[in-house]
């Protein structure tokens, strides 16, 4: 009784620790890959979309000008382009690595070449923006501390996973019961499951939640990227959490199957004399035995 609850106990405690694992391990693929992020900026056209927003934004601040809307537009297609776009956005995630791993200042984003062009030639920049400067992401900070409590963590997390593993196999053996090897990964696929579904359940509502005072600073792209990013951990963790069931699944059934072919196996008659004990001697035959000090009687 008391090893059958030691050994929930330990499979409860072994199970949210790997929730844990597989969470970062999601994580560092997906939000602190840059390989990841370079993906999702093209998918959601984001180069295009940002320039696009950028000359939008400051046509209309010099609406009132002597230059006519559609040339100014088009003055500005030749500064601010998709591929300058591309390359700040690129250098900024490569940035951000960098300040994850503890080696590189607070990301920005830097315009301020093209910015004291446009001025130069007597355009004005957009209200509420500091272009002429590098814009630092500062948020990111949030980021970086929740990063580094996970890394600093994550020693002392493998070996309280080896411990807790050598224990519970350690009671499987002596209890010879091996189901709850299996359990564990059933219980890791619900747990993983549950948060997979739920991500997915909320993706779709992400863009009610992603707001910003002012409508024309790039929303709805902050609310395409957060909703697909949403959508693809919320998929790799259900995928994740399948091929535990899997192997819990099969798992009981090789468990079960093992099981009933010990139990068809003959089992060797047992002998009543007991091992390592010698055979008895056989008894004389004569009532009488012969003494020691008599001698035979001949006869003539």
């Amino acid at each position: 009784m008391l090893l059958a609850w030691l050994s929930r106990f330990c499979a409860t405690i072994l199970v949210s620790l790997l929730s844990l694992v597989v969470f970062a391990l999601v994580l560092s693929q997906t939000v602190f890959s840059p390989s990841y992020l370079h993906n999702e900026l093209q998918h959601a056209h984001a180069y295009d979309r940002l320039a696009s927003s950028i000359n939008k934004q400051i046509v209309s601040s010099n609406q009132g000008s002597a230059i006519p809307a559609g040339l100014l537009a088009n003055q500005l297609q030749q500064v601010i382009t998709p591929q300058l776009i591309q390359q700040k956005l690129d250098g900024t995630i490569n940035q951000t690595k960098a300040y994850y791993d503890g080696n590189g200042p607070v990301p920005s984003i830097d315009l301020s070449p093209q910015a004291n062009q446009l001025q130069a030639t007597g355009l004005q920049l957009p209200q509420g923006t500091n272009l002429t400067k590098p814009i630092e992401i500062k948020p990111l900070a949030k980021v970086k501390d929740a990063k580094k409590v996970i890394t600093n963590t994550l020693l002392a997390v493998v070996i309280a996973l080896i411990v807790l593993l050598a224990a519970i196999v350690a009671i499987a053996v002596k209890r010879h019961s091996y189901k709850p090897l299996a359990n564990i990964f059933i219980s890791l696929a619900v747990t993983v499951g549950l948060s997979g579904l739920s991500m997915l359940l909320v993706a779709p509502y992400t863009n009610r939640w992603v707001t910003s005072v002012d409508s024309n600073n790039y929303t709805e792209l902050v609310r395409d990227l957060v909703h697909d990013i949403t959508h693809d951990i919320g998929l790799r963790l259900s995928y994740i959490a399948l091929a535990s069931l899997a192997l819990g699944i099969a798992g009981r059934i090789l468990i079960h199957y093992l099981a009933k072919q010990s139990k068809a196996l003959p089992v060797a008659p047992q002998s009543d004399t007991p091992a390592n004990v010698p055979p008895e001697l056989p008894e004389p035959t004569s009532s009488t035995p012969l003494r020691t000090d008599e001698t035979p009687k001949q006869t003539n």
